[in-house]
């Protein structure tokens, strides 16, 4: 995916005045592309350093994952939260449903959990319902911390205004925004 024009004039500005400090300069006037696009797209945890320049940079929570492992969504649910986990109460058409929905889910390898404006798709919000809220055991809590992961800066920046999740930065795209300002 190419950046668009404005995403670019963002791009350049992010590269001209660095407003989270992360040391785009040195490859700058090095002319270092590939440290530049290595920079943008460093997945930021708040702890490690980018290898190149040892700046650590402020953590970029919250980006959306487009979709989870069937093995992570497993792990967080405990079956003490599941809607049927009391069996003195039967089990509803609509509990079936959704509980019949979610083994399907399980028979692939990932479940995608977004729409492509990052908003909770159907199979996001059925995961929800079939555990209580809030549960006994946290099920619901850890549902919802797997929709969203650390990111990069190019993804923050780019996420916001209207790219999916994912987006990295390539090097074309930082000679095209170098080449069309001042940075």
């Amino acid at each position: 995916m190419s950046l668009t024009a404005a995403q670019l004039v963002t791009l350049e500005a992010e590269l001209k005045n660095d407003p989270q400090g992360l040391g785009y300069a040195p490859f700058l006037a090095a002319g270092d592309f590939l440290n530049l696009v290595a920079c943008l797209n460093f997945i930021r945890d708040g702890v490690t350093p980018f290898p190149n320049n040892g700046i650590v940079g402020a953590a970029v929570a919250g980006v959306r994952n487009q979709s989870v492992s069937v093995q992570d969504i497993i792990g967080a649910i405990n079956t003490a939260d599941l809607i049927t986990n009391n069996v003195s109460t039967a089990v509803t058409a609509d509990q079936f449903g959704k509980l019949t929905l979610f083994a399907a889910l399980c028979n692939d390898g990932s479940v995608a959990l977004t729409n492509a404006d990052g908003s909770d798709n159907n199979n996001a919000k059925t995961l929800k319902q079939i555990v209580q809220n809030p549960g006994t055991q946290g099920s619901r809590a850890a549902i919802v911390a797997l929709e969203t992961r650390n990111g990069s800066r190019a993804e923050q920046l780019f996420t916001l205004s209207g790219s999916p999740a994912g987006v990295i930065v390539t090097n074309a795209d930082v000679q095209a925004a170098i080449a069309s300002g001042n940075a």
